[in-house]
């Protein structure tokens, strides 16, 4: 009795699972039957693990892969009971118990792994671990001396301003164009008054939307307002609401008239923002060298617009907005390099070897979560002479099956690796 009553307290999950088990069922049964056959299950569950609680006291000897997994034992499992959505308990056929030697499931589980190309064998000779040689720096023509502005003119330089001042006239001239043919262009309306941009314009448009991001306002009109208790002069000092409001309305960075379908070969998703996001990869690769590790990760944009490849994640700051596959240094946080997701399906494999490709032959360790990593993953970029790290979903293909059915426990550490690979 004592040693059910231990095993009651050790193992009461078992029990509550033959209590909760969800399974469908619209087959109804006498609350009497089905409380005695649970208490029958209990009683079966308990008998079971107290006789493997005796075996466990007296093992001596754990065969390699059981090490620290709860002794060899492997959990009964409790067939033909289930509950309704309505909680009420039925059966199948008659409650049964299974319950396999650990030491046995074990023995089958490694099995199979080295059937499929792993070993558990410890490495006498360590593979060889070529040695990162690079040196981390800034590529771009600045040093500690330059200003935040020269800093920030990298990014968005001459020719950025320009295609904006030249894309943002014909947008506006279009526009213009197709209301007088429509016969819907009015005086007094801002397309009517339309007066084309500069690039100086341009730039003191785009430090009102800076100041706009710092100073948290209710609507456009608020920075422009003399009321005492909201008042701000920065952007009516430089610049008039009228005029704010028309360049942001024709803000362009492409012809539109070269926009293809979605029904067209060519069509492509990121038309709008192409030219110059192209060129923004360009420079963010080659103004900076990163250090040895770097990271794989996505990240969001925020963006509400009309766009049919625009993501929805609750747990982002951004809930909605535009999803970018982003590496980046991992000592500095610096973006490298940048793959849009335009609602397309490409492989991780894909995406692995367009952010990385620059760096291939020279040793970084890439770390990346569980999105992107696998076996295969870790072996592709090996032969790119490319290092990596990441965690990894236990079901993924390729994996050891040990690890499906034989969790680690806290603090626990357990090492697998191919036979044909550097993979651990």
């Amino acid at each position: 009795m004592a040693s059910a009553r231990r095993s009651w307290r050790l193992d009461s999950k078992e029990i509550f699972d033959v209590l909760v088990n969800d399974v469908d069922s619209d087959i109804e049964e006498d609350p009497e039957i089905q409380i005695e056959e649970v208490i029958q299950d209990l009683h079966e569950v308990v008998s079971v693990q107290d006789h493997e609680n005796d075996d466990a006291d007296m093992s001596e000897n754990v065969s390699e892969p059981e090490q620290g997994r709860s002794r060899g034992r492997s959990r009964p499992t409790l067939r033909g009971r289930t509950r309704s959505r309505g909680g009420r308990v039925r059966s199948g056929a008659r409650s049964t118990t299974r319950c396999s030697s650990g030491r046995h499931a074990s023995t089958s589980i490694r099995e199979m792994d080295e059937a499929n190309g792993w070993s558990y064998e410890a490495v006498q000779q360590p593979p060889e671990n070529p040695v990162f040689q690079e040196i981390s720096r800034v590529l771009a023509p600045i040093d500690e001396n330059s200003s935040l502005f020269d800093c920030f003119s990298i990014f968005f330089p001459d020719s950025f301003w320009k295609l904006l001042k030249t894309e943002t006239n014909r947008y506006a001239a279009q526009m213009k164009a197709k209301q007088t043919r429509q016969g819907i262009l009015k005086p007094g309306t801002m397309l009517y008054q339309w007066k084309p941009v500069t690039k100086q314009e341009l730039k003191t448009f785009f430090s009102v939307v800076i100041h706009m991001t710092l100073v948290q306002k209710e609507s456009f009109d608020s920075y422009w307002s003399t009321r005492e208790i909201i008042e701000t002069s920065f952007a009516r000092k430089h610049m008039n609401r009228n005029r704010f409001r028309a360049i942001y309305s024709c803000l362009h960075l492409n012809d539109n008239s070269n926009y293809k379908p979605r029904n067209d070969p060519e069509y492509d998703a990121f038309f709008k923002l192409r030219p110059y996001f192209d060129e923004l990869c360009f420079l963010c690769e080659n103004s900076f060298y990163p250090n040895e590790n770097l990271t794989i990760d996505e990240g969001t944009c925020g963006f509400r617009g009309r766009v049919h490849f625009r993501v929805y994640n609750k747990d982002k700051p951004d809930k909605y907005g535009m999803k970018v596959y982003m590496l980046c240094d991992a000592e500095t946080g610096y973006i490298l390099r940048m793959v849009p997701y335009v609602g397309d399906s490409k492989s991780v494999e894909t995406i692995i070897a367009e952010l990385s490709e620059p760096y291939f032959g020279k040793w970084h360790t890439i770390y990346m979560d569980r999105f992107f990593t696998s076996p295969t993953i870790a072996d592709l970029l090996w032969l790119k002479e490319t290092r990596t790290v990441g965690t990894v979903m236990a079901n993924r293909r390729g994996l050891p099956q040990v690890w499906r059915q034989q969790p680690l426990e806290k603090a626990e550490m357990a090492f697998l690796s191919p036979r044909q690979s550097n993979c651990l």
